[in-house]
C-alpha cells in the first residue's frame, strides 16, 4: 500500500471562514491496549480510563460518521479529560485502516472479543494478517495517515485539546478508515535540577474514557463546511506492486533450488577422520573441504599443534593455528609462527587442538588436490575439490566488527579483519561526546583544520593501501564512523535550551557550526579521493545513560535517546540531526556519506526518517518487522543490516553462519555483532564479546571470527546464484530458501539494553552444509561473471532523497 503521512501543519484557511460553528461528536467506541510482552492480547474496553504511555500503552477512540456524509471538514480537535498529574504534550493521532471490537475488558482481559495490540477482535481476527499488530493498520502502514500536534494545556476542568489534522478526520466521514489510535509522543521525561538528574520511564497519562460518564468523555469538536464539488478528488492508494515482484520469481527460484538436490551428486557426507573437526567441533565431512577460488576454509584437528604438520599443494596456502582452551572452551586461534616463539606465553600447555585455514588462489585450477596432513607422524591425505567459480574481493555482505576502543596500534587489526572478509568499525567517542584526538584534524591558531596527522593515521584504511598484502588486495575497509556528534565540534551545554522537542532545543549558532564541520569533513574526503568507505554520521548515546552515572546531568551529552530510538522525541530530534547533516555536505561529490541509524523498534520508526536516514542497524525486530523495513530500503535506495551479538560458548559457531545467511535472505547487506574486541581478562574467562584477543604480539582471531568468515563465504555463493537467476531482490529468493532449510530462528535477549543473539534448531548447520555443497556444484556449471575487480563496493543513497515526506506539527487553533 502506498503510504500517506501528514505532511502540512494546519492553518485556518479561506474556506474555514466559511465554516459553521463547531460541532461537538461525541467518542462512539473507545479502547485501551498495551504493547508490553505480558499485555498485548489485553482488551480494556470496559475501563472507565483510557491509557497513553510512550510506545507501550495507547488508546483506539472513534465516532459515528453517518450523520456527517458530505461534510468537509475544515478543523478537527480531540477534547480529553485527564486524570492523574501527568498531562498530554504532543499526541500523534493516526487512522486506523482495519475494523475493530471495542470488547468491554479490564485489566488487559485477553478473554474479551475486543481489541488488543495483536487482535483487533478477540483471538478471531488480526490486524492484517497473521503476523500482524496494530502497527500494521497505523502510523503510515497499510494506507494509514497520522499527524501530531502540541496539545493545550488543562484548563480549570482538566480538559485538553489535541489538534488533528483535518484529513485525519476527514478520512473517517469518507469511510476510508475505522476510527483512530492515540499515541503519547513524549514518553519518558526526566527532571534537572543543576547537575541532578531523574529519569521517569514511559510516564502513564490516563484520561477518562466514554465509559466514565459523559460530561468526561472525550469528544470531537469538528468545523465544517458543505462539501465543495470542485474540490480535488481524494487521492487514490495505489496498490503495492513488491507483492506481485515477489509471486512472479517465486516459482522459478523454488524450482531451481528443488533441481539442485535432485541433479547433484550424493551430499558428500562421508566423514573424514575422527581428528578431524568443524569449527563446531564436530566430525569433519568431504563436502567441508569443497571450495570455491579465492574462498577459505577452515577446520580442526583433535591433536596439539606441536603435532601437525602439513604440506601445502600448489595453488594453496595453509596457515595453522593453536587453540588454547579458556574454561575448557577452544576459540582464540594464535598462528603457529607465534605459538612457536618462546615470548609467548598466553595459554601455553592448554593447547591440544589445532585450526588450519587452507585458502584456494584464484588462479587454482578447478578440480581434485590432494592435501598432505601429519598428525602424530601418521600420514593422512585430504581431497580438496575446487569449484569453477570465484569468490569477489569487494564484499557483497559485510560482517562489520563493531568496536569502541583498540590499542594505539590499530592498524593489525583492521588487516586481521579484512583478511577475513569481515570489516572492524570502530566509534571514536564516548557518552560525553568527547571525540578521541587522534580521530579529528587538528584545530591551526586561525581556526582552521590542518588534517596532516589525521590522513597519516587513517589514510591506510581508506586507499586501501594498508592492505597491499592481503589476501583481496588494496580494497579500502568498507565502512568508517565520522566523529560528528550531537557534542562535538560544538559544545551542548552551550546552546542547549532544554526541553523535549528539536525544533527549540538549540540556537542556530549551534546547527551553523554542526553544518560547518560536516561539509570540512566531507571536502577533506572528496580532495583526498577516498571515494570507496562509506562515512558514517552516526549518534550513540542515550539520554539514560546520564541516570546510569550517579544521576548526572553531565555524565552523558545526549538529551534524547539516539541510539536505539524509543519514543517519536527521539525518532524526531534523529530526523533534524539527519536533515541538518545532509544540507552540511550538499553539492559536495566524491566521498559515500550516510546518515547512519541503530534502530531496535521499527515498529515505530513511522517514516520519520524515511529519505533521512541511508543506513539503518536493525535488531532482531527485522525477523518480525523485516518487510516494511526492506520496503523503505528499496524505495529509498538505503543498505539495512542486522545487528546482535557473536555466539556465546554455549551454542555452536555455526550460528554465526546462519546468522548471515538468514539476514542475507531477508534482504539485509550485512551482519553487525555490536562488540567484538576482547582485553587481557578473555584469555582467563570466558568473553562472548571477545571475537578478535588483544596481545602484547597484536590481534589474535578466534574460532567464531572465522566463522563470521564462512558466513560471508556462503553468501557470497548465494550472490553468484541471484547474479544467474537474475533481476531478483535477495529477498525474494529469501523467501523460498528460510523456508526450504526450515529456519526456525529466535532471537535471545537477557534484558531490555540487551543486543540480543541468535538461535537456531541444532539440525540447521547440516542442513546448511548440504545447501552449500549443492550451490557450489550447481555453480560451476554455471556461467558466472567474473567480478572481483571491478565490482564497487556496497554503497548507500547520498543526500536527502527527493522524495523525502515534509513532515510538520499540527498547530492548534484557538480556543472558541
Amino acid at each position: 500500500m502506498r503510504v500517506f503521512c501528514v505532511l502540512i501543519g494546519f492553518s485556518m484557511g479561506a474556506a474555514a471562514l466559511f465554516a459553521e460553528q463547531p460541532v461537538r461528536v461525541e467518542v462512539s467506541r473507545d479502547a485501551w491496549v498495551s504493547a508490553y510482552p505480558s499485555e498485548v492480547e489485553g482488551n480494556n474496553g470496559g475501563s472507565h480510563r483510557l491509557k497513553l504511555k510512550g510506545i507501550q500503552e495507547f488508546s483506539l477512540v472513534d465516532f459515528d460518521a453517518r450523520e456527517l456524509q458530505g461534510k468537509h471538514v475544515e478543523r478537527a480537535e480531540l477534547w480529553v479529560r485527564v486524570e492523574g498529574d501527568a498531562i498530554l504534550d504532543r499526541v500523534t493521532v493516526s487512522t486506523v485502516m482495519a475494523d475493530w471490537v471495542e470488547g468491554q475488558g479490564n485489566n488487559y482481559d485477553k478473554n474479551s472479543n475486543g481489541a488488543s495490540f495483536l487482535w483487533a477482535e478477540g483471538k478471531r481476527k488480526r490486524w492484517a494478517g497473521p503476523t500482524s499488530d496494530l502497527t500494521s493498520v497505523t502510523l503510515g502502514n497499510g494506507g494509514s495517515q497520522w499527524c501530531f500536534g502540541d496539545c493545550s494545556p488543562p484548563d480549570s476542568n482538566r480538559w485538553q485539546r489535541i489538534p488533528i489534522d483535518p484529513a485525519i478526520v476527514q478520512s473517517r466521514i469518507d469511510n476510508e478508515c475505522f476510527g483512530f489510535l492515540l499515541v503519547d509522543d513524549l514518553g519518558s521525561e526526566y527532571t534537572r535540577d543543576g547537575n541532578d538528574f531523574k529519569y521517569h520511564l514511559m510516564v502513564n497519562r490516563f484520561l477518562a474514557s466514554r465509559d466514565k460518564n459523559r460530561s468526561q468523555s472525550p469528544y470531537f469538536r469538528l468545523w465544517l463546511s458543505n462539501r465543495d464539488s470542485s474540490l480535488p478528488a481524494q487521492k487514490q492508494i495505489s496498490a503495492n506492486t513488491a507483492g506481485k515482484q515477489l509471486a512472479a520469481k517465486r516459482q522459478q527460484i523454488k524450482e531451481t533450488l528443488a533441481s539442485l538436490q535432485r541433479e547433484q551428486p550424493p551430499l558428500g557426507d562421508e566423514l573424514i577422520s575422527p581428528r578431524l573437526l568443524n569449527l563446531d567441533l564436530q566430525p569433519l565431512k568431504s563436502r567441508d573441504l569443497c571450495m570455491a577460488r579465492g574462498e577459505t576454509i577452515a577446520f580442526v584437528v583433535d591433536a596439539a599443534p606441536e603435532q601437525v604438520e602439513f604440506a601445502a599443494p600448489d595453488g594453496f596456502d595453509v596457515a595453522i593455528y593453536a587453540l588454547p582452551a579458556v574454561q575448557s572452551k577452544f576459540d582464540p586461534a594464535v598462528p603457529l609462527p607465534l605459538w612457536s616463539d618462546p615470548k609467548w606465553i598466553r595459554g601455553r600447555n592448554r593447547a591440544i587442538k589445532t585450526c588450519v585455514d587452507v585458502y584456494a588462489e584464484k588462479t587454482t585450477t578447478a578440480g581434485q588436490h590432494q592435501l598432505q596432513l601429519l598428525v602424530d607422524n601418521q600420514p593422512l591425505k585430504l581431497q580438496l575439490s575446487v569449484w569453477q567459480f570465484t569468490l569477489p574481493d569487494r564484499l557483497r555482505f559485510i560482517p562489520q566488527m563493531n568496536c569502541y576502543s583498540l590499542p594505539e596500534n590499530e592498524i593489525p587489526f583492521f588487516q586481521l579483519c579484512h583478511n577475513h572478509r569481515t570489516t572492524l568499525n570502530r566509534l571514536r567517542y564516548g557518552w560525553s561526546g568527547k571525540v578521541n584526538s587522534d580521530a579529528i584534524p587538528t584545530r591551526q591558531a586561525n581556526g582552521s583544520w590542518d588534517w596532516t596527522k589525521w590522513d597519516r593515521r587513517f589514510g591506510p584504511l581508506l586507499d586501501g593501501s594498508a592492505f597491499a598484502k592481503s589476501k583481496r588486495g588494496a580494497i579500502p575497509i568498507e565502512a568508517f564512523y565520522l566523529p560528528l556528534n550531537e557534542n562535538w565540534p560544538m559544545n551542548h551545554e552551550k546552546h542547549f535550551r532544554g526541553g523535549y522537542w528539536i525544533e527549540d532545543a538549540y540556537d542556530d549558532a549551534y546547527w551553523e557550526q554542526f553544518r560547518d564541520a560536516a561539509r570540512l569533513f566531507a571536502q577533506h574526503l572528496a580532495e583526498s579521493g577516498y571515494d570507496e568507505t562509506m562515512f558514517e554520521f552516526y549518534l550513540n548515546n542515550k539520554v539514560y545513560f546520564k541516570q546510569q552515572r550517579d544521576g548526572r546531568w553531565d555524565a552523558c551529552s545526549a538529551a534524547w535517546v539516539f541510539d536505539e530510538p524509543v519514543n517519536t522525541q527521539d525518532f524526531w530530534a534523529l530526523r533534524r540531526f539527519g536533515v541538518e547533516f545532509w544540507q552540511g555536505v550538499l553539492g559536495i561529490e566524491g566521498p559515500q556519506l550516510a546518515m547512519r541509524v541503530d534502530i531496535s523498534r521499527p515498529q515505530w520508526q513511522r517514516n520519520l526518517l524515511d529519505g533521512v536516514s541511508s543506513v539503518e542497524i536493525v535488531s532482531g525486530s527485522l525477523r518480525s518487522y523485516g518487510r516494511r523495513v526492506i520496503n523503505r530500503a528499496h524505495r529509498y535506495d538505503n543498505l539495512v543490516y542486522m545487528y546482535g551479538s557473536a555466539n556465546k560458548f554455549d551454542v555452536p559457531c555455526s550460528t554465526n553462519v546462519a546468522w548471515c545467511v538468514e539476514t542475507w535472505g531477508r534482504g539485509a547487506v550485512g551482519v553487525v555483532p555490536w562488540q567484538t574486541i576482547g582485553n587481557d581478562k578473555s584469555w582467563q574467562q570466558l568473553d562472548p564479546l571477545s571475537v578478535i584477543y588483544p596481545s602484547e604480539f597484536g590481534p589474535i582471531p578466534s574460532l567464531r571470527l572465522k566463522s563470521f568468515r564462512q558466513g560471508q563465504q556462503f553468501v557470497e555463493y548465494l550472490e553468484c546464484f541471484r547474479s544467474v537467476i537474475g533481476n531478483v531482490y535477495a529477498e525474494q529468493i529469501g523467501d523460498v530458501l528460510l523456508a526450504k532449510l526450515r529456519f526456525d530462528s529466535q532471537t535471545i535477549r537477557l534484558s531490555e539494553a540487551d543486543a540480543g543473539s541468535s538461535r537456531y534448531d541444532s539440525k540447521l548447520s547440516d542442513r546448511l552444509g548440504e545447501l552449500r555443497f549443492q550451490l557450489g556444484q550447481w555453480l560451476s556449471g554455471q556461467t558466472i561473471s567474473e567480478v572481483t575487480d571491478q565490482m564497487p563496493m556496497i554503497r548507500p543513497r547520498v543526500g536527502l532523497s527527493s522524495d523525502t515526506p515534509l513532515i510538520t506539527p499540527v498547530v492548534l487553533g484557538p480556543a472558541n
